[in-house]
């Protein structure tokens, strides 16, 4: 386990949680999917798609924010 800062992508975001190697391996092995402490989460570019006790795992669903996350990869 290790801790990580949240991937919200606010620039003044510095919330950290704690995560599995695994589970992050996990959900880093799609470009489009982040880590993000509850109600970090933009609904209007991103889904939800795990919520675990301490963080949630969303996915880029607007093309714009899905691009700039394959640019970042």
């Amino acid at each position: 386990m290790f801790e990580i800062v949240c991937e919200c992508g606010s620039a003044g975001c510095i919330e950290r949680f704690v995560i599995t190697n695994e589970d992050y391996g996990a959900l880093r092995a799609d470009v489009h999917r982040f880590a993000v402490v509850p109600g970090h989460e933009r609904p209007e570019i991103e889904r939800t798609i795990a919520t675990h006790s301490t963080y949630l795992v969303v996915e880029k669903t607007d093309p714009d924010a899905a691009e700039a996350a394959e640019e970042m990869a």
